[in-house]
């Protein structure tokens, strides 16, 4: 639906989340994530939907609803405009679903990073999560979702070092067995029940995902 995608400027770092299956909880890693990198590290950051799902319209929904008297207002006059279809939570931009023009608009601007959530994944949306800085795998180790992580695993098994697996759900012998057979390392994501309060394990998480080598 999207198509090939450039992603010129080396300024901005761009950050691919892609799930391996549906409700393993991607947009909730995206979001979390944005609210790390705003929060915590005070870098701008703007996350694109790069899905069809729709997410974004209720997130939006609730940011008319929730937040601060000025972040209300910004809300109000982004909606009077409706041009870019941004909306905006605790000094994250929210692009719904973001297309290659919006993401050209993104690359113009003045964020540090930018989050693509492509939800679940597929063959095309893993070939261009392939061309961000980082990439992310989210999976489940739950009996009913594991398979469709194996599935994935298997079709990126030749994957650069840049990718990082991020897990959800199941036990640590599972977590275990699947990265000696994959021989790679599955970052378990801490619970999280609100996406915009970070913990202290979330971010400890996070510096992992993002800045290890």
């Amino acid at each position: 639906k999207k198509g090939q995608t450039n992603l010129p400027n080396a300024r901005i770092r761009t950050i691919g989340i892609a799930g391996c299956g549906r409700g393993v909880g991607t947009s909730h890693l995206a979001i979390s994530m944005a609210n790390y990198l705003m929060g915590v590290k005070r870098k701008k950051t703007a996350v694109l939907e790069w899905n069809d799902h729709g997410d974004f319209a209720r997130i939006e929904r609730f940011a008319g609803k929730s937040g601060n008297r000025q972040e209300r207002q910004r809300y109000k006059m982004e909606q009077e405009e409706n041009r870019r279809n941004v909306f905006s939570i605790m000094e994250v931009d929210y692009y719904k679903m973001a297309d290659p023009a919006v993401l050209s608009h993104c690359l113009s601007r003045d964020y540090h990073y930018i989050i693509m959530d492509y939800g679940e994944a597929t063959e095309e949306s893993l070939y261009e999560c392939a061309r961000c800085d980082r990439k992310i795998l989210v999976g489940s180790l739950s009996e009913w979702k594991v398979e469709a992580f194996l599935e994935i695993l298997e079709q990126t098994e030749r994957r650069d070092k840049s990718w990082r697996m991020a897990v959800v759900a199941g036990g640590e012998d599972t977590r275990k067995e699947i990265e000696s057979m994959f021989r790679c390392r599955l970052q378990r994501i801490p619970a999280s029940v609100d996406a915009f309060r970070i913990t202290q394990e979330e971010i400890l998480c996070f510096e992992t995902l993002l800045f290890a080598k």
